[in-house]
Order: C-alpha cells, then structure tokens, then sequence
C-alpha cells in the first residue's frame, strides 16, 4: 500500500512534560510527514530546542483570549496548519507505540473510513479513566473534516466535543470505523490537570458561600460542561449554525498569530437559556430540596443563585461559558 501523506496534529496549553514524551514517541514513527504541534498560550511557551529533532516537527503558537483552555477553537487552527491528505488528532497526553501505524492503516485499508476512531459511546464521568484510553485520538482524510467544519467552536470546556464532531461526520454520510486502544498508552493524571481551577474571586459577592463554591470538584464541573456542550451541539446542527472554515482561520491566524473571533449565536430564547442555566447551576450546587426551593423563591424576585446574575458569577466560577450563546 502507497504510503499515506499523514499529518500528526497536537494542541497543548501547560502540558509540557506530557508534550515532550508524546513528541518523543511520535518522533520515532515512520507513519507521517508532519507533526503539527501548536502551543496554545503556554505559560512559558514551548520551544523548539525542548521538542525532538525530528524535521517533521512544525511548532506553532497562538494565545489564548483569556488564559482558559480552549479545545475545539484550538484545534481548528492546527488542522488549518496541516498540510496532509489524512490527519491523526493525537493529544498531549496519549503516547503511541510504533504498532500504531500498522494498526491504522490496516483498518483503514479494509474499511475505506473516512473517520476512525475508538468509541461512538456517550461520555460518563463516573467510569474510569482507563476505558476511555482512546479519547483524545482519532484519524480522518482531511478533506472530510475539512467539509464538515472541524470541530463546533461553540463547545468550550470539557465534554461532548469528539462525540459531536463523530455525529456530523455520521450527518455527512462519511463511513466511520473503529480502531483499538492496541498501540495507545495514555499519560495518566487527575482531573484536577483536565480541568482549570475555580476562579472564585475574593472582591465579589456570590449568591452563595465560597465555601460551597469551593466544594465543586473538578468531576462535577466537567460533568457540567458535557451537559452544557450537549444542549448547545445539539441546538448548533438543528438550527444549522456555521463557523469559521480551516481557510479563515488559516488567513486569519497568518495576519493576527491568534484565533478568529467567534460571532455571537442565537440556540435559545430567553426562557430556554435560563432554564439551562437554572439547570447547570442545580447539577453544579445540589441543593438540598429545601434550600432548592428557597432558590426558586428567590430567582423570582431576580435574587439568589437561580437569578440571570446569580447563575452567571456561579458559572463563570466553574469555567462554564455562555457568552457567545444566547
């Protein structure tokens, strides 16, 4: 079989050391001709001389808008960059063997995918982390994902993203298949490392203690997040909503060395969006029903955590952001 022009695609943000062994293992593959790797907003940023000497190396940087992790949005840009006929979106912190090759291309040779990946199944915070070893990989022709637009920007925090981006490729007719964990070792790290920490400023008043805000764990965030990815990526395919395709970000990214902005979008109208705030700050809090009642009865007099500003400083806190979406 002709050798596949393959671009390996990587978007870290603070997760050097992870970078660096994952570069390391994919330096040592005969699978590709490019290994995209873009430093997005690092605190010190990351430099070719830390990176294997491996010319198939191509380092790029772009800030972040706010210092937040920022996947789908990311990852638009370093598709943009890459140059190949197939991508292999690989993560910071998923390390391959050299059996990874065969095994791609062998699957791709007998189903003519246009996308592989290793699960289609919903994601459940619960269960552990090593049943999702895969998450966080996927292999595809380009101009497939080109088509359907990469990933949905308006997904920011964690969840729902692959399994979005999985769905329009189904909406698109584009055959999918499956590939194993074989040949895949993820880097192992808690949740605390997936998720920012809360920003629970000292100089604002939250219509709840500090204390309880500080009781959120960063599993109950990221379960949040997912649930608030899902509502906004179904509502983005239902109501045909579109973004910025990899030439603009291409164009925009040569000029500016940063992101394209994301245009504010209609999903919800006004009673939709604050039940689905209502509804994220329930998850995130769990009241009591006494105190969830007390909330009720507050949020009609546009008082209390349930009230539009109340939800919002709660959200905000858990990184959870709707400012684009309303």
């Amino acid at each position: 079989m002709k050798k596949m022009n393959i671009s390996v695609v990587t978007v870290s943000m603070n997760r050097t050391e992870h970078l660096l062994k994952t570069a390391q293992a994919v330096s040592k593959l005969d699978l590709h001709n490019e290994h995209i790797i873009l430093d997005y907003g690092t605190t010190i940023p990351i430099s070719l001389d830390d990176l294997p000497k491996d010319s198939r190396i191509k380092l790029h940087r772009a800030e972040s808008p706010d210092g937040k992790w920022w996947l789908t949005h990311s990852y638009n840009l370093a598709f943009a960059l890459s140059q190949g006929d197939y991508i292999l979106k690989l993560d910071a912190d998923i390390i391959p063997s050299e059996n990874l090759a065969d095994n791609l291309t062998q699957v791709f040779s007998k189903t003519q995918a246009h996308l592989l990946c290793n699960r289609l199944t919903l994601q459940d915070w619960s269960l552990p982390n090593k049943l999702f070893t895969t998450n966080g990989l996927f292999f595809c022709l380009r101009a497939s994902l080109e088509k359907i637009g990469g990933f949905n920007p308006y997904l920011r925090g964690w969840g729902w993203d692959e399994i979005d981006l999985y769905s329009r490729f189904f909406y698109a007719g584009f055959p999918v298949g499956r590939i194993s964990r074989d040949g895949l070792q993820p880097i192992e790290h808690d949740d605390g490392l997936r998720e920012h920490s809360l920003h629970v400023y000292s100089t604002m008043v939250y219509p709840v203690s500090k204390s309880e805000l500080i009781r959120i764990d960063a599993k109950r965030r990221m379960s949040v997040q997912n649930e608030k990815n899902k509502k906004i990526a179904v509502a983005s395919i239902e109501n045909g909503i579109t973004w910025p395709n990899f030439k603009q970000y291409l164009d925009y990214y040569s000029v500016e060395s940063k992101l394209p902005e994301l245009q504010n979008i209609i999903l919800f109208n006004v009673d939709q969006k604050r039940v689905l705030a209502h509804n994220l700050v329930y998850e995130l809090m769990r009241p009591t029903r006494l105190k969830n009642a007390y909330w009720n009865l507050l949020s009609v007099f546009e008082k209390g955590p349930y009230s539009e500003d109340g939800a919002n400083s709660i959200l905000d806190v858990c990184n959870i952001d709707l400012s684009k979406v309303s």
